[in-house]
């Protein structure tokens, strides 16, 4: 429950980015206008560095508190008297006002804590599919996490929908002529270069039914030529795939924040003229 309305989108990005994941199986029974989600308690806290949530839970804070008594109805006319309503409970005697969280902004920060390796995998990957799914609502839709293909043989990291309506994902379609119904996201948490295995592992999910787009998130590129060549052989067999780093990323992010759709789009258009 929360003290005002929120979209179920809102609600759905607060949860999991304190560690619960939507359970769509459970079922509430319809009663009036009422909306009841039910989340599990299943991953990581995708925003505790850089809140420090889990550093306040673990602390023992004291305040000093003040009495606020309680006086005892006499009558029915007392209690229906609100100017005789006095209740006794310990509250604070100083009020401190939260501030105003963003989700996506702290998701950005958070990149930086997580340390690059198989031991983050898991929560590298989290973030990095909540932060696209907010970057590109509008362009692509129905997010999907660890969706397995031909025939239950191949996971992919994400996958999304090409919405097709606008921005750059419309233009790789119309414009360029490149197939592209699904949009494909790998993520790699590693500490060096991405090598030969992890474009052939894109280039085996894409193909002209699926889709020939694809992108790889990792942490940093150190050997821009070598990547280079590699996305120039997948260009030769029709399968085109840019390549975004942390850093791309948090700008991704901030140009979402600021409202700037249309440098989102230029961002993700200057990757893939480079491929052409």
């Amino acid at each position: 429950m929360f003290y005002r309305d929120f979209t179920r989108t809102e609600i759905h990005d607060m949860l999991n980015a304190s560690g619960f994941s939507f359970d769509g199986n459970f079922k509430f029974p319809t009663a009036g206008g009422n909306q009841a989600y039910a989340f599990v308690a299943d991953g990581a806290i995708l925003i505790d560095k850089s809140l420090g949530l889990t550093e306040q839970l673990e602390s023992v804070i004291k305040r000093e508190l003040k009495i606020v008594k309680r006086k005892t109805w006499k009558t029915k006319k007392e209690e229906s008297d609100p100017s005789k309503r006095v209740y006794e409970a310990a509250v604070p005697k100083t009020i401190t006002k939260l501030k105003s969280i963003n989700v996506l902004e702290n998701y950005s920060r958070e990149l930086d804590t997580i340390r690059p390796g198989k031991s983050d995998a898991s929560k590298y990957h989290d973030l990095i599919f909540n932060i696209l799914k907010t970057v590109f609502d509008g362009r692509l839709r129905r997010p999907e996490k660890e969706e397995y293909l031909a025939g239950d043989t191949q996971r992919v990291d994400i996958t999304f929908q090409n919405r097709r309506e606008n921005g750059f994902f419309k233009q790789l379609d119309e414009g360029y002529h490149i197939t592209c119904p699904n949009i494909f996201v790998e993520c790699k948490n590693y500490n060096g270069d991405l090598g030969g295995p992890e474009f052939a592992q894109i280039q085996s999910r894409l193909n002209e039914t699926r889709g020939q787009f694809g992108i790889i998130v990792c942490r940093n590129i150190l050997d821009l030529r070598k990547a280079k060549e590699r996305q120039d052989n997948l260009k030769k067999d029709k399968k085109y795939v840019i390549v975004l780093t942390d850093q791309d990323i948090k700008k991704l992010a901030k140009l979402k924040m600021s409202g700037k759709e249309d440098e989102i789009d230029n961002l993700l258009e200057d990757k893939f003229k480079k491929l052409t």
